[in-house]
């Protein structure tokens, strides 16, 4: 689930969970179980996004802090801007 979409249903789930008057507790319960379940994605996506940026691709983080990769890296994930930048 993209994280637009568990944005959309946190705000579905969560502004009748807040509000509550005159919803059917039932209907309460169904909502609860949804938000619960977006924010478990939501975490769990945010835990992916982190591992993807840190160790499963090392010199990401330097890239982000300082505005520099190594040329291995660059030529890795961004061979054809590599190529047009180094000629090579």
């Amino acid at each position: 689930m993209p994280p637009i979409e568990i944005g959309v249903v946190f705000v579905v789930t969560g502004v009748p969970l807040w509000l509550q008057s005159g919803i059917d507790s039932e209907l309460l319960q169904v909502m609860r179980l949804f938000n619960y379940v977006a924010a478990l994605a939501g975490g769990l996506l945010l835990l992916l996004h982190t591992y993807l940026g840190t160790v499963a691709f090392p010199g990401t983080v330097r890239g982000m802090l300082h505005g520099k990769v190594s040329r291995e890296w660059a030529k890795l994930h961004h061979s054809l801007r590599y190529r047009e930048q180094s000629g090579d």
